[in-house]
């Protein structure tokens, strides 16, 4: 845990500063996580006792939902720091590893919605020549290597993270900004920032949008007679990106400045 000296002062951005979020977070944080758990639950037992993980993409549905459950988990701690006037009481390893999980969430939910699109386009552009590609076997080694990668981008967030000490006696978990800065840190935070909003973001939807005017051009050539409907789970993928990205965000700590 990181001593901040007695003459420094606690002041956040406006955003975080009205009093009626101490209230509203904390209801929105508590009414995510119960509907979180029990919906992502549900599909964690259907898939794994009903629908067998025999297709792709059950097996990348059922992670995305694991991967929830995750960062779920953070959010009962979330909540009682936003209600307390941003004041962690959980010690510095569980400040370090929610943001982490916040962050790590953030990147396999990004990653496993850009592996189901590439996955609906194989299948519905390429039904034939995809069928060596999409394998049980292929998707269990893509998902591993999504946790993997996520893992590696989300322990810089972990690693910024500390408690910080103040004068009145609150103890918050974020990043301190102070006055000076070395350019290092500097530059190091900054990549973070890159990072998040190109792989978190921006190369995924790229890829999204690709794959989904690719199967809509393929579809459009197609006789109306043998047309087949669009797949529940293409619809879904398509509208998912958007959504999940701020949601996943709104998760990360709060940034307080000096």
């Amino acid at each position: 845990m990181k001593n901040i000296t007695a003459d420094l002062e606690l002041t956040c951005g406006m955003s975080g500063s009205h009093t009626f979020i101490f209230t509203l977070i904390p209801i929105v944080y508590g009414c995510n996580f119960v509907i979180g758990i029990v919906g992502n639950s549900m599909v964690v037992a259907v898939i794994y006792s009903y629908m067998k993980l025999k297709t792709v993409a059950n097996i990348l549905v059922l992670n995305l939902a694991i991967s929830d459950l995750m960062f779920l988990i953070t959010l009962p701690m979330w909540a009682t720091y936003t209600a307390t006037g941003y004041n962690w009481p959980f010690g510095g390893f569980l400040c370090k590893a929610s943001a982490g999980l916040a962050t790590f969430n953030l990147y396999t939910s990004i990653f496993i919605l850009t592996a189901l699109s590439i996955d609906r386009y194989l299948a519905i552009v390429h039904p034939m020549r995809s069928r060596m590609l999409r394998t049980v076997v292929y998707a269990r080694i893509t998902c591993v290597l999504i946790w993997l990668f996520a893992f590696l981008l989300s322990v810089p967030t972990a690693l910024t993270r500390e408690v910080h000490d103040f004068t009145n006696h609150s103890k918050v978990c974020g990043i301190l900004h102070p006055t000076e800065r070395s350019l290092s840190i500097q530059k190091f935070l900054l990549a973070i920032s890159l990072t998040k909003s190109l792989l978190g973001f921006l190369v995924p939807f790229i890829i999204i949008i690709t794959c989904y005017c690719l199967i809509g051009r393929a579809l459009v050539g197609r006789d109306t007679s043998r047309r087949a409907p669009v797949p529940a789970t293409t619809r879904s993928c398509a509208c998912s990106l958007p959504l999940s990205w701020p949601s996943s965000s709104a998760g990360c700590p709060i940034r307080c400045f000096t």
